[in-house]
Protein backbone atom coordinates (compact mmCIF):
# COMPACT_ATOMS: atom_id res chain seq x y z
CA UNK A 1 0.00 0.00 0.00
CA UNK A 2 2.96 2.44 -0.66
CA UNK A 3 4.46 2.05 2.81
CA UNK A 4 6.56 -1.64 4.11
CA UNK A 5 5.46 -3.10 6.79
CA UNK A 6 6.27 -6.35 8.33
CA UNK A 7 6.79 -7.69 11.82
CA UNK A 8 10.92 -6.60 11.56
CA UNK A 9 9.50 -2.93 10.71
CA UNK A 10 7.09 -2.75 13.92
CA UNK A 11 9.48 -3.51 16.52
CA UNK A 12 12.01 -1.66 15.25
CA UNK A 13 9.48 1.46 14.89
CA UNK A 14 7.64 0.67 18.31
CA UNK A 15 10.62 0.36 20.78
CA UNK A 16 12.30 3.20 19.18
CA UNK A 17 9.13 5.15 19.47
CA UNK A 18 9.22 4.24 23.33
CA UNK A 19 12.70 5.18 23.83
CA UNK A 20 12.37 8.12 22.31
CA UNK A 21 8.97 8.87 24.39
CA UNK A 22 11.34 8.03 27.39
CA UNK A 23 13.95 10.33 26.83
CA UNK A 24 11.61 13.28 26.41
CA UNK A 25 9.50 12.81 29.56
CA UNK A 26 9.61 13.68 32.64
CA UNK A 27 10.90 12.09 35.77
CA UNK A 28 7.43 11.39 36.93
CA UNK A 29 6.67 9.10 40.29
CA UNK A 30 4.40 6.58 37.70
CA UNK A 31 4.22 5.78 34.07
CA UNK A 32 1.28 4.85 32.62
CA UNK A 33 1.78 2.32 29.65
CA UNK A 34 -1.43 2.30 27.56
CA UNK A 35 -2.07 -0.30 24.87
CA UNK A 36 -4.96 1.72 22.82
CA UNK A 37 -6.56 -1.57 22.08
CA UNK A 38 -5.87 -3.94 18.54
CA UNK A 39 -2.22 -4.30 20.02
CA UNK A 40 -2.32 -7.25 17.86
CA UNK A 41 -3.83 -7.06 14.27
CA UNK A 42 -5.42 -10.46 14.12
CA UNK A 43 -7.82 -12.08 16.54
CA UNK A 44 -6.26 -15.13 15.87
CA UNK A 45 -4.67 -17.46 13.18
CA UNK A 46 -7.59 -16.30 10.98
CA UNK A 47 -7.09 -12.70 9.23
CA UNK A 48 -10.27 -11.41 9.74
CA UNK A 49 -11.93 -9.11 12.17
CA UNK A 50 -13.59 -11.12 15.10
CA UNK A 51 -17.09 -9.32 14.83
CA UNK A 52 -17.33 -7.86 10.90
CA UNK A 53 -15.47 -10.63 9.45
CA UNK A 54 -13.25 -7.92 7.31
CA UNK A 55 -9.97 -9.19 5.55
CA UNK A 56 -6.88 -8.18 7.21
CA UNK A 57 -2.46 -8.05 5.91
CA UNK A 58 -1.72 -10.34 8.39
CA UNK A 59 1.21 -12.50 9.07
CA UNK A 60 1.72 -15.97 10.66
CA UNK A 61 -0.10 -15.99 14.21
CA UNK A 62 2.80 -17.18 16.34
CA UNK A 63 5.28 -15.07 15.09
CA UNK A 64 2.76 -12.00 15.48
CA UNK A 65 2.17 -13.27 19.39
CA UNK A 66 5.76 -13.74 19.78
CA UNK A 67 7.17 -10.09 17.98
CA UNK A 68 3.69 -8.90 20.60
CA UNK A 69 4.92 -10.03 23.97
CA UNK A 70 8.95 -9.30 23.57
CA UNK A 71 8.13 -5.54 22.75
CA UNK A 72 5.65 -5.40 25.70
CA UNK A 73 7.80 -6.67 27.45
CA UNK A 74 10.54 -4.26 26.71
CA UNK A 75 8.34 -1.37 27.24
CA UNK A 76 7.05 -2.84 30.73
CA UNK A 77 11.07 -2.93 31.58
CA UNK A 78 12.02 0.24 30.05
CA UNK A 79 9.34 1.96 31.64
CA UNK A 80 10.30 0.22 35.71
CA UNK A 81 13.92 1.77 34.89
CA UNK A 82 12.16 4.84 34.38
CA UNK A 83 9.20 5.15 36.68
CA UNK A 84 8.88 4.64 40.32
CA UNK A 85 5.69 2.76 39.63
CA UNK A 86 4.00 1.51 36.47
CA UNK A 87 0.72 0.94 35.78
CA UNK A 88 -0.63 -0.83 32.31
CA UNK A 89 -3.41 -0.91 30.46
CA UNK A 90 -4.28 -3.43 27.50
CA UNK A 91 -7.79 -2.32 26.53
CA UNK A 92 -10.15 -4.21 24.46
CA UNK A 93 -10.22 -3.90 20.80
CA UNK A 94 -12.25 -5.01 18.34
CA UNK A 95 -9.43 -6.88 16.10
CA UNK A 96 -8.13 -8.64 19.33
CA UNK A 97 -10.77 -9.51 21.50
CA UNK A 98 -9.30 -12.50 22.66
CA UNK A 99 -5.49 -11.77 22.96
CA UNK A 100 -6.52 -8.70 24.99
CA UNK A 101 -7.66 -11.28 27.54
CA UNK A 102 -4.50 -13.23 27.44
CA UNK A 103 -2.32 -10.87 27.31
CA UNK A 104 -3.82 -8.75 30.72
CA UNK A 105 -3.38 -12.55 32.21
CA UNK A 106 0.08 -13.15 31.24
CA UNK A 107 1.41 -10.20 31.83
CA UNK A 108 -0.51 -10.05 35.92
CA UNK A 109 0.79 -13.24 36.65
CA UNK A 110 4.49 -12.51 35.06
CA UNK A 111 5.00 -9.19 37.61
CA UNK A 112 3.31 -10.81 40.42
CA UNK A 113 6.71 -10.73 42.14
CA UNK A 114 7.34 -7.18 40.87
CA UNK A 115 5.09 -5.02 43.28
CA UNK A 116 6.26 -1.61 41.21
CA UNK A 117 3.76 -2.59 38.51
CA UNK A 118 0.15 -2.77 38.69
CA UNK A 119 -1.81 -4.67 35.34
CA UNK A 120 -5.30 -3.76 34.56
CA UNK A 121 -7.46 -6.63 34.45
CA UNK A 122 -10.69 -5.49 34.38
CA UNK A 123 -12.79 -7.09 32.11
CA UNK A 124 -15.25 -4.69 31.47
CA UNK A 125 -13.48 -2.75 28.46
CA UNK A 126 -13.62 0.98 29.92
CA UNK A 127 -11.07 1.75 32.21
CA UNK A 128 -10.24 4.36 34.70
CA UNK A 129 -7.77 5.63 37.09
CA UNK A 130 -6.99 8.41 40.03
CA UNK A 131 -4.13 10.66 40.03
CA UNK A 132 -4.82 12.85 42.77
CA UNK A 133 -7.08 15.78 41.35
CA UNK A 134 -6.65 13.97 37.68
CA UNK A 135 -9.23 11.40 36.22
CA UNK A 136 -7.62 8.73 33.28
CA UNK A 137 -10.04 7.13 31.32
CA UNK A 138 -9.42 4.85 28.10
CA UNK A 139 -11.79 2.67 25.94
CA UNK A 140 -11.03 1.69 22.17
CA UNK A 141 -13.55 3.25 21.03
CA UNK A 142 -15.23 0.66 19.30
CA UNK A 143 -18.62 0.03 21.01
CA UNK A 144 -20.35 3.03 21.90
CA UNK A 145 -20.21 6.43 20.07
CA UNK A 146 -16.99 8.98 21.45
CA UNK A 147 -20.19 11.60 22.64
CA UNK A 148 -21.70 8.98 24.99
CA UNK A 149 -18.45 7.96 26.75
CA UNK A 150 -17.94 11.64 29.20
CA UNK A 151 -22.01 11.00 30.09
CA UNK A 152 -21.00 7.23 30.44
CA UNK A 153 -17.54 7.55 32.53
CA UNK A 154 -19.45 9.95 35.11
CA UNK A 155 -22.33 7.10 35.19
CA UNK A 156 -19.90 4.47 35.83
CA UNK A 157 -17.53 5.96 37.67
CA UNK A 158 -19.37 8.41 39.85
CA UNK A 159 -16.66 8.66 42.69
CA UNK A 160 -13.95 8.97 40.51
CA UNK A 161 -15.77 11.70 38.91
CA UNK A 162 -16.74 13.46 41.85
CA UNK A 163 -13.66 13.34 43.39
CA UNK A 164 -11.29 15.18 40.62
CA UNK A 165 -10.82 18.50 39.04
CA UNK A 166 -9.66 17.28 35.42
CA UNK A 167 -10.82 14.53 33.69
CA UNK A 168 -9.54 13.06 30.03
CA UNK A 169 -10.63 9.98 28.15
CA UNK A 170 -8.53 8.78 25.41
CA UNK A 171 -9.33 6.06 22.49
CA UNK A 172 -8.16 4.99 19.64
CA UNK A 173 -9.76 2.81 16.77
CA UNK A 174 -10.46 5.27 13.86
CA UNK A 175 -6.50 5.77 13.52
CA UNK A 176 -6.82 9.77 13.21
CA UNK A 177 -6.89 12.27 16.08
CA UNK A 178 -9.66 13.84 16.86
CA UNK A 179 -9.65 16.43 20.26
CA UNK A 180 -12.83 17.97 21.92
CA UNK A 181 -13.56 19.22 25.42
CA UNK A 182 -17.02 17.97 27.25
CA UNK A 183 -18.54 19.51 30.34
CA UNK A 184 -15.90 18.40 32.71
CA UNK A 185 -13.70 15.75 30.18
CA UNK A 186 -11.38 16.40 27.04
CA UNK A 187 -12.00 13.78 24.54
CA UNK A 188 -8.72 12.50 22.98
CA UNK A 189 -8.70 10.16 20.12
CA UNK A 190 -4.90 8.95 18.81
CA UNK A 191 -3.90 7.76 15.76
CA UNK A 192 -1.54 5.05 14.70
CA UNK A 193 2.22 4.71 13.99
CA UNK A 194 1.20 2.11 12.06
CA UNK A 195 1.32 1.85 8.20
CA UNK A 196 -2.10 1.75 6.53
CA UNK A 197 -2.68 -1.79 5.24
CA UNK A 198 -4.72 -2.42 2.23
CA UNK A 199 -8.19 -2.46 4.15
CA UNK A 200 -7.41 1.13 5.35
CA UNK A 201 -5.95 2.37 1.78
CA UNK A 202 -9.33 1.09 -0.32
CA UNK A 203 -11.47 2.65 2.35
CA UNK A 204 -9.66 6.00 1.54
CA UNK A 205 -8.57 6.28 5.64
CA UNK A 206 -5.56 8.62 5.64
CA UNK A 207 -3.91 10.11 8.87
CA UNK A 208 -0.87 11.17 9.95
CA UNK A 209 1.31 8.53 11.50
CA UNK A 210 1.82 9.55 15.11
CA UNK A 211 1.96 8.49 18.47
CA UNK A 212 1.08 10.48 21.34
CA UNK A 213 2.44 10.70 25.07
CA UNK A 214 0.75 12.68 27.63
CA UNK A 215 2.28 13.83 30.73
CA UNK A 216 -0.20 14.85 33.95
CA UNK A 217 0.24 16.47 37.41
CA UNK A 218 -1.56 14.94 40.00
CA UNK A 219 -3.25 18.71 41.31
CA UNK A 220 -2.95 20.85 37.93
CA UNK A 221 -3.83 18.25 35.10
CA UNK A 222 -2.47 17.53 31.94
CA UNK A 223 0.25 20.13 31.18
CA UNK A 224 2.52 18.29 28.57
CA UNK A 225 2.00 16.50 25.29
CA UNK A 226 4.41 15.34 22.15
CA UNK A 227 4.51 13.34 19.54
CA UNK A 228 6.37 10.78 17.81
CA UNK A 229 6.89 10.38 14.00
CA UNK A 230 8.43 7.42 12.05
CA UNK A 231 10.40 10.15 10.56
CA UNK A 232 11.85 11.10 13.71
CA UNK A 233 13.00 7.75 14.84
CA UNK A 234 14.55 7.55 11.56
CA UNK A 235 16.62 10.56 12.13
CA UNK A 236 17.23 9.49 15.57
CA UNK A 237 18.71 6.14 14.20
Amino acid sequence: CGESWNLEIAEQILTACLDNMIKRSVNADEGVLVIQGDWLHQNGSKPFTPTSGNLLDAERFTPTVRVCIRILRRMVKRMLERHQRVRMVICEGNHDIDPSVWLREMFAAWCEDEPRLTVEQSEHPYYVAQYGKVMLAWHHGHLTKLDNLPLYFAAKFPTVWGDTQFRYVDTGHMHHRYVKEHEGITLQQHPTITAPDSHSTRHAYLSQRVAIACTYHCRYGKYQEYFVTPAMLMEDA
